[in-house]
């Protein structure tokens, strides 16, 4: 028996094998250095026992009847369960092509027929300890991105709750001796806060429900099926009203050509104030760096930025993620533009956010569904 470098004692094998004889073979040297084994005869079968159980390393041969190890295999790397399992190929080919598909499409080794004992149980260990030192480094990512958003989430909520306890601890000592416009002032500090800890609730609140209602994208009918209240907007009037919240100019806006739509009002309010709020925190150029217009009953709003140096034709939002926070100290949960595109969906519109060629970021609010003739 070869000497094995660790116990492997609870590492369960799935081996994939049409040739009985070479299976049993097989199996049987695993089940000697002390693995536990679990044989298939083809992907199909393999699939079944995935289904069925946990294995920690997936052994198969390559040409194989009903559905051979290149299909397996890619059936593997799409399922988020099976992933991360290391996977060897059996290969009577050395350097074929179906070979290359392999390892191209996420194998970790191959080993070449007939399979030597010393070869099988060297290759096993090396991939598994490859595996081991994998898992290991992302469980360490995973900890330190989680303690990372756990610390930005209290952040959001500190700041504005010791905001307000600021100015009541202050109010309540001095405010006989300041004068009403400085009460005045405070008052605005206090309401600032309030909203902003008002809009950090929502968002959670909102990312909740979106955990626990999830919807498909672009969904033809989910503004019925959900009994929105919706109500009918002009494009135009409304971003105009929604710069005028930001306060941003709009002079050369007033005469944008316009059409009317159906949306949920608190919805596309927070859309709206999401996006331009955006623009202006990261405009690299100020207010002069955003670009607002309707076109083929879409809104684009677009402004210059520094985080991406490439054009991307589709970004898509993700919970928690925010680009270049640790570099540009922008504040926020980084929840409000996938909030933002959920409550699209919501509506039967779509948000798209993208890089353009001269390396602007732009979004787009396609209404095409909602819109009122």
């Amino acid at each position: 028996m070869i000497q094995l470098t660790k116990n492997p004692t609870e590492t369960k094998i799935l081996l994939v094998e049409d040739e009985i004889d070479l299976q049993s073979n097989l199996c049987e040297i695993l089940e000697i250095n002390r693995y536990k084994v679990v044989v298939a005869d083809d992907g199909v079968e393999a699939l079944k026992m995935l289904e069925l159980d946990h294995f920690d390393l997936i052994i198969s041969d390559i040409m194989m009847p009903n559905m051979d190890g290149i299909s397996l295999l890619h059936q593997v790397r799409l399922n988020k369960n099976w992933v991360n399992i290391p996977f060897i190929f059996l290969t009577s080919k050395v350097g074929s092509n179906s070979m290359r598909e392999g390892m191209n499409a996420g194998a970790d080794d191959y080993l070449a027929k007939p399979v030597q004992i010393r070869d099988l149980i060297s290759a096993v260990n090396a991939v598994l300890t490859k595996s081991k030192d994998r898992n290991e480094y992302l469980d360490s990512q995973i900890a330190k991105e989680v303690k990372w958003n756990k610390n930005v989430r209290m952040h959001e909520i500190n700041t504005p709750v010791t905001g307000l306890i600021g100015i009541i601890e202050l109010l309540e000592s001095s405010w006989k001796s300041m004068p009403e416009e400085e009460v005045s002032r405070i008052l605005s500090l206090a309401k600032t806060s309030v909203f902003k800890l008002k809009s950090t609730l929502f968002k959670i609140q909102t990312y909740q429900e979106i955990m626990e209602n999830p919807i498909l994208p672009y969904c033809d009918d989910c503004a019925r099926k959900e009994n929105l209240d919706q109500k009918v907007f002009s494009a135009r009037d409304i971003i105009l009203k929604s710069l005028d919240e930001a306060f941003l100019p709009h002079e050369t806006l007033s005469s944008l050509e316009t059409f009317s739509f159906k949306f949920n009002a608190l919805h596309l309010q927070f859309i709206l104030k999401e996006i331009i709020e955006n623009a202006i925190k990261f405009s690299s150029t100020g207010d002069s760096g955003i670009e607002i217009r309707i076109e083929s009953q879409m809104i684009i709003i677009k402004n210059t930025q520094e985080l991406f140096d490439i054009p991307i034709s589709l970004l898509i939002p993700e919970p928690f993620k925010q680009t270049g926070r640790k570099e540009y100290e922008k504040q926020g949960l980084g929840l409000g533009n996938y909030i933002a595109s959920y409550l699209a969906l919501k509506n039967n519109t779509k948000l798209n956010f993208c890089v353009d060629e001269g390396l602007s970021y732009v979004v787009t609010l396609d209404l095409t569904k909602s819109v009122v003739q």
